[in-house]
């Protein structure tokens, strides 16, 4: 591997390439700047590691409102980065009294892991219980609170004395708790968490927040108890192209145009928030100015390799969520094979032939436009 080249070196390629006088005081320049400082890098927008307000989700945001007027616990699901954690703790912040307690990976390892979190930061907040029988019972997990009761932990004991503490944190001002991630968290928390919750016009509202798919079958069953008291549940889908704009203004990066990005952002990502903000940060970071020119390129790519075994036929392309959505007329399976075969360096495909009479997700997303440079 040849050496990185040093302040010498320079010296002597300058010298070489000429004898003139501007030449050589550029040499003595070099000679005497010391260590090269290094090319900067083009700064990241901080707003895309946190856009500054969430949007396309007023419609979250009133049943989460209305959950909270009523005492009634609510399940916020959807696919990862689609916004759970975001909506959650916005809500939370809207709210006095309200604490956010996140499970953690490992968490369903140790019971009550998720539990010890949480009492830890009411007890750090509304101010922990007076010495006695119930503080005994919150030692078993809490060891800071001091010496635990004698005795193996009793299931009934310790759900008793954590619904007195959360009673009496309530009268100090606790109002809303805010669980995320529960797909890590332990059995014994999850199963305490229906007569914790109290139901509906229960002074304390519980907000839980869980990845879709990954839904434990404690928390499973209380959302399909079939009673008053189950657990409601609010359901995030993708953002559409106009939310799609609305975040892309949010984040006010200088020269990003957010009518003309959204499009096709959105056919890139799906409306997934996550992965419009990290499409962003990948283009940002390679130097790319113009997101359409980067996302159409490919799919404009792929158009010409199919019109070599389809030259008669429109095919229409879009890329959501990495996976190349096809629709087109195929003479037989040895063609719609082919296709396939073609999309494969591209990420997964799926063909949809244009003769179905189908509600496939392709047929929701318009087709690649072309690129146009500013």
């Amino acid at each position: 591997m040849p050496r990185p080249l040093t302040r010498r070196d320079y010296r002597t390629l300058a010298l070489a390439a000429s004898n003139g006088a501007e030449t050589r005081q550029l040499a003595q320049l070099i000679e005497h700047s010391g260590a090269l400082p290094p090319l900067p890098a083009a700064p990241m927008p901080i707003a895309i590691l946190r856009p500054p307000r969430l949007v396309g989700r007023d419609r979250e945001r009133a049943q989460l409102a209305a959950a909270l007027a009523s005492g009634h616990s609510t399940l916020v699901g959807g696919e990862p980065g689609i916004g759970k954690t975001r909506l959650l703790e916005d809500h939370a912040a809207r709210v006095d009294g309200a604490i956010v307690v996140p499970a953690r990976p490992g968490d369903a390892r140790l019971p009550y892991a998720v539990m010890a979190r949480a009492l830890r930061s009411l007890a750090a907040r509304f101010g922990g219980p007076q010495p006695g029988w119930l503080r005994g019972e919150l030692a078993r997990v809490l060891p800071e609170l001091g010496t635990a009761n004698p005795g193996r932990r009793d299931a009934g004991a310790f759900q008793r004395a954590v619904a007195e503490s959360l009673s009496a944190w309530a009268r100090a001002g606790l109002s809303l708790v805010v669980l995320d991630d529960a797909q890590f968290a332990d059995e014994a928390t999850l199963a305490a968490l229906p007569a914790l919750c109290g139901g509906t016009g229960a002074p304390i509202a519980w907000c839980i927040g869980c990845r879709a798919g990954d839904v434990p079958t404690l928390l499973d069953e209380w959302r399909h108890a079939g009673d008053r008291d189950a657990l409601a549940e609010i359901r995030l889908g993708p953002l559409d192209p106009a939310a799609v704009e609305t975040l892309l203004e949010a984040l006010e990066i200088p020269g990003l145009d957010a009518r003309r990005w959204a499009q096709p952002l959105w056919c890139h990502t799906g409306g997934n928030p996550l992965f419009v903000l990290e499409t962003l940060r990948a283009l940002i970071a390679g130097g790319t100015q113009t997101v359409d020119v980067a996302v159409s390129t490919d799919l404009d790519s792929l158009r010409d390799q199919f019109k070599t075994i389809l030259p008669d036929t429109d095919i229409l392309i879009s890329s959501v969520n990495g996976t190349i959505a096809l629709r087109g007329r195929v003479p037989n399976l040895e063609t719609a094979e082919k296709a396939v075969a073609i999309a494969k360096p591209y990420g997964p495909a799926v063909f949809t032939p244009t003769t179905a009479s189908t509600t496939h997700a392709p047929s929701r997303h318009p087709p690649s436009t072309p690129s146009t440079r500013p």
